[in-house]
């Protein structure tokens, strides 16, 4: 039994891997603390070759996939060999996407969407802002000529706090469009005293996960930009997180009411480009595994999620 994960299964980030210790999958498997404190884990060696090498992953593709999802930054790159890493979730679900492994979901009119292709790390560009937005995921469907832009996320939506220093000069329009539908789901908007820059916070002393919704409002930017640019497709912006089960029902549940409520009014702007659309409920990554029974990724990597 590997006495790290045995040390942090209290941590619900670890707690889904305690199966693992049982199931064999750390057996030749190097695991080292990132810290002294032991707050979290790595797998031990070079990011890729340590990723190929816990998960059994072969194919040579799989590296220019790698190399996108780290692309965000230097830093990613070590970052995606933590245990609970986003990144690493995220691209070991959808890497195995393709023609012969397509993922099918269902829009509000029960359109049966097949997407075929993948891409990781996809830059969007907002207006009035020199830095990009990286969504995690872009699922293509040739068929219908449908882009899905995906942000995943693991546990970030269990994270509770405010969100801080977001610019006015880039936001402050849409913050104040939505600024009602924010005020109904329990957010409000804050100044901060730095120039334009204000804060995303909790309306009262509820604990809000305000990272989450910031990102989404921001990829809906660049996502309407580039709509505007490629006006002969549908492009879509979704959601996917990890359902860690009852433990964390509660804020599954919370969390997939705000991005409920923020889609509704984001659908309904005045200005969103007609070939635009937020899908309107939360994913999780159980849902889709359930709705795509024949939908295949490694087999150690369902084995350690449990999938």
């Amino acid at each position: 039994m590997n006495t790290l994960i045995g040390r942090l299964s209290k941590d619900i980030r670890y707690r889904t891997f305690a199966h693992c210790n049982e199931g064999g999958f750390f057996d030749g498997v190097a695991v080292a603390a990132n810290n002294p404190a032991a707050t979290s884990l790595r797998f031990i060696g070079e990011p890729e070759v340590a990723v190929r090498r816990a998960f059994g992953i072969k194919d040579q593709a799989f590296h220019d996939m790698f190399l996108q999802a780290c692309s965000v930054d230097i830093r990613e790159r070590g970052r995606i060999s933590t245990l609970h890493s986003s990144s690493l979730l995220t691209l070991l679900f959808f890497s195995s996407v393709s023609r012969n492994n397509p993922i099918f979901l269902d829009d509000e009119q029960d359109r049966r969407m097949r997407f075929t292709s993948v891409t990781f790390r996809e830059k969007l560009t907002i207006p009035n802002n020199v830095r990009a937005t990286d969504t995690d995921v872009a699922l293509r469907d040739d068929g219908h000529n449908i882009t899905l832009f995906l942000e995943s996320k693991y546990s970030e939506y269990l994270h509770t706090g405010d969100s801080t220093c977001i610019s006015g000069r880039v936001y402050g329009d849409i913050y104040l469009r939505l600024e009602p539908t924010l005020a109904d789901m329990g957010f409000r908007i804050q100044r901060n005293g730095y120039g334009d820059a204000f804060d995303l916070c909790a309306a009262s002393f509820a604990k809000m996960h305000t990272g989450g919704i910031r990102q989404l409002i921001s990829h809906w930017l660049g996502a309407a930009q580039y709509a505007r640019m490629h006006t002969s497709e549908e492009v879509w912006l979704g959601e996917t997180v990890y359902d860690f089960g009852d433990d964390t029902m509660d804020a599954l549940k919370k969390y997939s009411r705000d991005v409920r409520m923020l889609s509704k009014a984001m659908n309904r702007m005045d200005d969103t480009p007609g070939n635009l659309h937020m899908m309107p409920l939360l994913l999780t990554f159980q849902e889709i595994i359930a709705e795509n029974p024949q939908f295949m990724i490694p087999e150690r990597a369902a084995l350690y999620y449990n999938f």
